[in-house]
């Protein structure tokens, strides 16, 4: 019990290191995850789970006498892989953005010393083997002593999986002179399925009995938390079919409902855990007297042991839920060539000039029969929910619903020049028309010139088999459809094959947001050099948030600009903005937005985790001063309004600090760094294929465990580019043709780099060799 309580204080602190890394992560690096699977976060995150099954397979030796060298070595194992991680992140013996380079006389003291505690620490267990014998043994698996050594196999399996891939690179270059990369996929692939028996043992242990539960008992126990699990699920089924995206384990042809099966298996935690308090709750309730607050809290005082760890598996779920929503969570790179200010010279769009001639009668504006909500969009970019934002606070009485005729009514003068100054807003638009022999870059350029389309703002480009063709600066729906047809008919195609994209140069949607770009702040003091975006997230109509998104880039110290990322936290998701790279002069803007939904419960979970390790920690003298219990009915209702209080506000903190740790906003006006166009947004994923082969493949360029999908240097640009070149010789229409095109991405690849570029190893020994190691 006593070796148990010190090994619990650091476990919390381990907690406490891992999460808040993570949270660091999720607030300063901008790739907008917080967990990489890099080697740092794999040093600390071994001896947590070699810890954490020592802490359960204790009780099994504090109850029943079992265990003893198990326990032992458990605690070895758990002081040999914390000074492990030390050396394997400090010595250069793997490749990390921690490691402090290759020093070989430090490795070679650090072996020396690992080898002394193994031989030292196993010797001894040896040695005195005969003495922690015992001859008690296993009478069913239908028991808390089974569950508890399920539990510890998957943690030992775990710890060992993330030793072995960790170090796999290594290892592959010490055998056969070739590093073999392990990517974060390969990761996910293998520690989700370990993950989820973890969890769904969380509420099955509990519920079990020790030595043997009787079949009456399994019964009773299981059928309310199953119901309720299956439940969930089917309501889930049901009403957010989302649920049912299937996600890769083990290897990319085995997919199953991951997320679907977690929100069962956590459903299956609260129930069990809320039946065994209950139930707890009801005992003591018989046995005081007392009113159910009282009795909870007495109960939970009484048996801090056993309750707060309800707790912490409460807080695993929770944890749970949060990982869950990985599986949801887009990315979108956005060019914005103007913020929303910096309005363009110029003739007014035809809506906005008839805006202007009402103002010599501004009481009236009345566009019934005149303009469409498509009209509006087609036009100006402006669609009904616009619309209805400007006039709405400008005392307008109607605007129609989207698709039918528009009527402005009672509109004065604000709302014209309002409605002017956005039909004037900049405009993107972009053609993409099939290379033909006819339809090359020339002709494009000459159709453009007939149309009298200023040539500075045009960019004419070749993306494999496609002419794309930009105009950063607002068109008329006129000008657009002619510009069509006239490429249809060079390419000799109708002309719906002609793809026609306009939106304004100032904003753009994305999973049901509006993001709109509305300056671009450049400021300097002594220490750096800052430049701040500043956007505005609308949501069904209404202004959320104001977010700051920047760059730092200090005049002392690193010659990389530092990324301030710009978080908006909401109950189901954050909005995370990146400012990924910017031109002062022209005021261009590249944008990368996640959408991460169900974050917050990560941070709301370890800080239930964290309240149920406080609740096993709390000292007996503290419970026996507590319950000192008052003589008088008035001093007993004042200890429950107390506790009621104490837990109110303990909720209270909890929902601020989650909502404080997941994100911090960048105030008006500061900012980022060096000046240069973003490459996140450069040769972006034109189908699946493209996607999928862009995931496959790390960055070359040193950035840390990214693949050429997410990482936002020039290296990752140029090779998406390579790509997509690449698979044009390639039906991406065909099955098969996406098949082999990916297949010559990979090789290319492959024979460029070497197999480090994967992001999942094709060697079968990876896959094979921590398969034998859970097994064994």
């Amino acid at each position: 019990s006593l070796v148990r309580k010190w090994t619990l204080f650091p476990w919390i602190v381990l907690t406490i290191g891992i999460i808040m890394g993570g949270a660091w992560a999720y607030e300063t690096l901008g790739w907008g995850g917080y967990w990489a699977w890099d080697p740092v976060e794999n040093a600390g995150f071994m001896p947590w789970f070699t810890a954490t099954a020592f802490l359960h397979s204790a009780i099994i030796q504090e109850q029943r006498g079992m265990m003893k060298k198990w326990n032992l070595m458990l605690c070895i194992l758990t002081f040999f892989l914390t000074i492990f991680g030390t050396f394997m992140t400090r010595s250069g013996a793997v490749q990390s953005v921690h490691a402090f380079g290759e020093d070989n006389v430090l490795a070679l003291q650090f072996i020396v010393f690992m080898a002394v505690i193994l031989v030292v620490s196993f010797g001894l267990v040896i040695y005195r083997s005969n003495k922690l014998s015992t001859p008690t043994q296993f009478e069913s698996f239908y028991s808390r002593e089974f569950a508890f050594l399920l539990n510890n196999w998957i943690l030992l399996g775990c710890a060992f999986f993330v030793l072995f891939a960790t170090m796999f690179p290594t290892i592959s270059e010490a055998l056969n002179g070739e590093r073999i990369s392990v990517g974060i996929e390969f990761f996910n692939r293998w520690m989700t399925p370990f993950g989820l028996v973890l969890l769904l043992l969380a509420g099955a242990a509990p519920l079990l009995a020790w030595r043997r539960t009787t079949r009456e008992r399994l019964y009773n126990q299981f059928l309310i938390p199953a119901v309720v699990s299956a439940l969930t699920i089917i309501g889930l089924l049901i009403f957010v079919p989302e649920t049912t995206q299937t996600t890769s384990i083990f290897a990319d042809t085995l997919k199953l409902p991951i997320s679907l099966v977690n929100f069962g298996f956590c459903a299956f935690v609260f129930a069990s855990i809320g039946q065994e308090f209950y139930r707890g709750m009801m005992v003591r309730r018989r046995q005081t007297g007392s009113d159910p607050i009282s009795s909870m809290f007495g109960l939970v005082l009484s048996k801090r042991r056993k309750y707060g760890g309800y707790i912490v598996h409460c807080g695993i779920a929770v944890l749970f839920i949060g990982f869950a929503g990985k599986a949801y969570d887009r990315m979108v790179d956005r060019t914005l060539p103007k913020p929303l200010h910096a309005v363009e010279d110029g003739k007014a769009a035809p809506l906005a000039a008839k805006a202007a001639e009402a103002l010599v009668t501004p009481d009236v504006l009345s566009l019934v029969n005149t303009a469409t909500e498509s009209m509006l969009r087609d036009d100006v970019g402006l669609t009904a929910t616009v619309a209805h934002n400007i006039v709405a606070a400008r005392g307008a009485q109607r605007i129609a619903a989207p698709g039918q005729l528009l009527t402005i009514s009672n509109v004065g003068p604000n709302v014209i020049a309002a409605l002017g100054k956005y039909a004037r807003t900049p405009h993107h638009v972009i053609w993409k028309a099939p290379l033909k022999k006819r339809m090359t870059l020339k002709a494009a350029k000459d159709t453009l010139a007939n149309y009298n389309v200023d040539a500075t703002r045009q960019n004419i480009q070749q993306v494999g088999d496609t002419v794309v063709v930009t105009v950063a600066y607002q068109q008329d729906i006129e000008v657009q459809t002619r510009v069509r047809k006239t490429f249809a008919e060079l390419a000799e195609v109708v002309v719906e094959d002609i793809e026609l994209i306009s939106q304004p140069s100032s904003w753009f949607e994305f999973s049901g947001y509006r993001f709109v770009y509305e300056n671009l702040i450049h400021t300097s003091d002594d220490h750096k050099d800052a430049v701040t975006a500043q956007v505005s997230v609308w949501r069904d109509g209404e202004k959320i948030s104001t977010v700051y998104p920047a760059k730092w880039d200090y005049h002392k110290g690193s010659e990389q600009a530092t990324t301030e990322v710009a978080i908006k936290v909401r109950f189901s998701e954050d909005v995370y903005v990146v400012l990924t790279g910017y031109d002062l002069d022209s005021q261009l803007a590249n944008f990368r937005i996640y959408i991460n939904p169900l974050i917050s419960w990560v941070w709301i979970g370890f800080l239930v985790l964290a309240l149920g390790t406080f609740i096993c920690l709390i000292p007996q003298s503290v419970v026996d001063r507590m319950q000192t219990r008052p003589t008088s009915r008035i001093g007993r209702a004042a200890d429950t309004g107390l506790m009621i209080a104490l837990v109110f506000g303990l909720l209270a903190a909890l929902a601020s600090q989650a909502s404080a740790a997941a994100g911090e906003h960048v105030p008006a006006g500061q900012g980022m760094g060096q000046s240069g166009v973003g490459f996140a947004a450069m040769h972006r994923p034109r189908n699946d294929t493209d996607a999928k082969a862009m995931k496959e493949l790390l960055c070359p360029c040193g950035c840390p465990r990214q693949n050429i999908h997410d990482c936002d240097c020039g290296t990752a640009a140029k090779l998406r580019e390579k790509i997509q070149e690449i698979l044009v010789d390639y039906n991406m229409k065909d099955p098969q043709g996406r098949s082999d095109g990916y297949a010559a991405v990979i090789d290319v690849f492959v024979k460029e780099y070497g197999e480090r570029v994967l992001s999942n190893p094709t060697s079968k020994v990876p896959w094979i060799l921590p398969s034998l190691a859970v097994v064994g």
